[in-house]
């Protein structure tokens, strides 16, 4: 009895270790068939929610309650009795173009109005930025994700600028900046009939696609510039100065990275766009589009994936096409403050706006020196102090109407700190007859004599600039801070050409902050 107890648990132990080697079989053989799971971020968990959200949020313009809503504001007849004016002048126009044209100019003038900061609510008064407050529940219910304060100026109450994202509201309101003004314009499209995709540039700034199906391309539409900003991609880099990096354009069922569109110098961009992979950013893409556009009809999905292809295949080309005006503006929309802020007003107007602060700044109140150093304004009797000296720092001839001459103030007396030694004054010089190898004296000690205004004593003359040490290359190293309220007036290039070795040049250092800084 005993033997054959024995016998059945050996039986037993047996027939569980061949289980257990089966089920450890089946195991393996199935992790070997199991994809990799990889461990993903959460910045890239976030980046895949933001393009999720936005491709969600399409489809309220594709709402015919919205569209019909949307409908008795526009204009329609107005608007296309414009399109066929302009057509019947000019046979060659495209009837869809002009109309869109003639929407971007209604919009812009007619309709929508642009918000620096908001008249107040009591007295209609001018108002200054105060602060933010949280949305109310009636600003909550038309989609407000924040709520801007402005105090009157004359009353001194507070006027609430709530920043609402439906656009049905926005309707009424009729007021907002680009976030408000690309919302309710691309309903407004939808309404009249044109497939338009909404675009987002991470860099802060929406605006929409239009599909030209004659032409088979998506065409670039800013309506808060106008007419003028039509089919003109290359405007943000160019005309506006923005350091692009993430451009997406959303549709109904698709979202598409249209940063090549926007880019003449993909190489630069490439340095801003770090926050995921471009091979997770391509595969994102389509693993969102795909599960969007899952339960279209199959003829649909294939032209939509036809259109896809054909899309980067053009996006692939490099810009080969010249410039064209209206891409070389700066931004049109907007205060020039805001627009400073944001570093969007463009070269041209960002170079008038320092020379306008350079000369707000620096006050020439001192006479005009000789270029061989004699002090025709101030006094005669300072010494040996008050003398200027010879010292090379040009190489090469100055552009014929212009000159510059660097006169350095006297050394601080002793006691004082060393680092206020150098300091001085540019004089502009604009002498009837072109100067060749002009050169600025310095003397060989350690003390720099000061340029004394015409009866001032010596202890009311404040040097405006201050002069530092440049690298032989005349470059120098300016403060990069964007944040600083008090930096200084660039002084310009004021050397153009390499040092002769054993000399050193100074520059005025800093930007000023309206320049530099940055805020969304």
């Amino acid at each position: 009895m005993a033997t054959g107890t024995a016998l059945g648990k050996d039986a037993i132990n047996e027939l569980a270790t061949i289980l257990t080697e089966r089920f450890r079989a089946i195991m393996d053989e199935q992790r070997r068939h199991r994809p990799p799971q990889t461990r993903v971020s959460k910045k890239k968990l976030a980046f895949r929610a933001r393009l999720e959200r936005e491709l969600d949020r399409q489809a309220i313009y594709d709402s015919q309650d919205r569209q019909d809503k949307a409908r008795e504001y526009l204009p329609v007849e107005k608007l296309h009795a414009g399109a066929r004016q302009t057509c019947e002048a000019d046979s060659e126009r495209d009837f869809q173009e002009e109309l869109m044209k003639s929407m971007m100019k209604w919009f812009k003038n007619d309709f929508f109005k642009w918000v620096n900061s908001p008249e107040c609510d009591y007295c209609l008064s001018a108002t200054q930025a105060f602060g933010n407050a949280p949305p109310n529940a009636e600003e909550l219910k038309w989609q407000a994700d924040r709520v801007e304060l402005y105090e009157c100026t004359i009353c001194g109450k507070l006027s609430r600028f709530p920043r609402y994202n439906n656009p049905l509201k926005l309707l009424s309101t009729q007021r907002g900046r680009c976030g408000e003004w690309a919302n309710v314009f691309m309903l407004l499209c939808k309404t009249m009939g044109f497939e338009c995709r909404y675009v987002l540039d991470f860099t802060d700034h929406v605006w929409v696609e239009w599909r030209h199906d004659r032409k088979n391309r998506w065409i670039h539409v800013d309506c808060c510039e106008g007419e003028t900003a039509f089919d003109t991609p290359l405007m943000y880099e160019q005309g506006w100065g923005k350091k692009l990096g993430y451009i997406f354009a959303f549709g109904t069922y698709e979202v598409v990275d249209v940063i090549r569109r926007y880019t003449g110098n993909m190489i630069d961009v490439q340095t801003r766009r770090t926050e995921v992979s471009e091979s997770w950013l391509s595969e994102t893409l389509k693993d969102i589009t795909s599960k969007r556009s899952e339960r279209l009809p199959e003829s649909i999905r294939q032209d939509l994936q036809k259109r896809r292809e054909e899309e980067e295949f053009e996006l692939a080309q490099p810009h080969i096409r010249a410039l064209r005006p209206e891409e070389l503006l700066g931004r049109q929309s907007g205060s020039v403050s805001w627009k400073l802020e944001r570093e969007e007003v463009g070269s041209e107007i960002k170079s008038t706006s320092s020379k306008k602060k350079q000369k707000q700044k620096q006050k020439l109140d001192i006479p005009a020196q000789e270029v061989n150093g004699d002090n025709t304004g101030g006094s005669s009797s300072q010494g040996e102090d008050s003398q200027v000296a010879t010292r090379s720092l040009l190489t090469s001839p100055l552009t014929p109407g212009t000159a510059a001459a660097i006169v350095f103030a006297k050394a601080k007396d002793k006691g004082k700190d060393k680092e206020d030694d150098l300091k001085g004054r540019l004089i502009a010089r604009s002498p009837t007859k072109a100067i060749s190898g002009l050169s600025v004296a310095l003397a060989g000690s350690a003390n720099i004599a000061r340029i004394n205004k015409p009866n001032s004593s010596p202890s009311s003359i404040k040097p405006l600039i201050q002069l530092t040490p440049s690298q032989p290359n005349g470059d120098s190293s300016g403060d990069s801070s964007s944040q600083g309220e008090d930096n200084q007036i660039t002084t310009g290039s004021l050397l153009t050409s390499p040092l002769i070795p054993g000399t050193a040049a100074a520059k005025g250092k800093g930007r000023d902050n309206d320049d530099n800084s940055r805020k969304f």
